[in-house]
């Protein structure tokens, strides 16, 4: 386990770093953040993959850049100009496997669906108010910005009601 978090949060500084010098912004939801923030990791939480947030006008950019360095999306058919619509609020996942170990990224650019099931009603507009909210800082030592402290809580809130209500216990 503290190899492979160890492995993965390389991983994620390199990518927070790249995502830097392209001056894209980008935030860090679960996984190693929450590993080093909270659990004083790295190593301590188990990581699968690195969820990141990034504007909603920045996704095909992101992509690019995600591509650029190796990354693929793990639908061919996916692209960002079918993407970003309802009901998605993510891509399917873009995985790696630069040096043998496959690195997974997730790329967000909402907080959840546009969906009347979901517990938020205007998804876009929570998601803008927590990245006016969120907090420059770093990770690792690279650059990223942070959900407000109240923000983060209500996002993992959501996400875990969300993992009860939709996946098999």
């Amino acid at each position: 386990l503290t190899g492979h978090s160890l492995y993965q949060t390389k991983r994620l500084r390199e990518l927070l770093e790249t995502f830097d010098t392209a001056g894209l912004p980008v935030m860090v939801l679960k996984g190693t953040g929450l590993d080093v923030w909270l659990y004083g990791g790295p190593g301590r939480r188990s990581a699968v993959d690195h969820d990141l947030m990034v504007p909603s006008d920045h996704v095909a950019d992101t992509v690019r850049l995600l591509q650029e360095i190796g990354y693929a999306c793990v639908d061919p058919d996916w692209s960002p100009a079918s993407g970003t619509h309802d009901p998605d609020y993510h891509a399917p996942p873009f995985r790696t496997s630069g040096d043998g170990v496959p690195s997974f990224v997730e790329l967000h650019w909402r907080l959840n669906a546009e969906d009347k099931t979901q517990l938020i009603d205007d998804a876009e507009a929570v998601t803008t108010a927590m990245w006016n909210r969120a907090e420059k800082t770093t990770l690792l030592g690279a650059p990223v910005r942070r959900l407000s402290p109240e923000d983060e809580r209500l996002y993992l809130y959501a996400h875990a009601g969300k993992h009860m209500v939709h996946h098999d216990p």
